[in-house]
């Protein structure tokens, strides 16, 4: 099997305590379909080819399988509850990114320092 077609399913979720317990929200529901791909016409599906997130980081499949890379996912869940939107309306929005050195790197895709910091 060719490690590009592996797939990988993303679970998350988000929550609003402060607005009550009615405010939480999963991306995968009761009817989620998960027997979809993800791609640029089901972007609500959250099952992801390995290909196409080293497609969305611009990394090369050949090399990254011989040195190795720390990729980041990251969610955002952009959530509006002006005007009586609803918990439903939130939807994840998913972006993925290279986070390791790999220029001059020591241990090419496992050396890596990261500092994240929302205030």
């Amino acid at each position: 099997m060719d490690t590009q077609e592996v797939t990988i399913l993303l679970i998350n979720s988000i929550e609003f305590p402060n607005f009550g317990p009615d405010y939480a929200r999963r991306n995968i529901e009761n009817n989620t379909n998960t027997s979809c791909i993800y791609d640029t016409k089901n972007e609500q599906c959250p099952v992801f080819r390995v290909r196409t997130i080293l497609e969305k980081t611009k990394q090369n499949y050949k090399v990254i399988a011989r040195t190795g890379a720390v990729l980041a996912i990251e969610i955002k869940w952009n959530c509006d509850f002006s005007w009586g939107r609803s918990i439903n309306d939130c939807k994840p929005e998913y972006s993925f990114h290279r986070k390791d050195n790999t220029f001059g790197s020591i241990s090419e895709g496992f050396n890596y320092r990261c500092v994240h910091f929302n205030p």
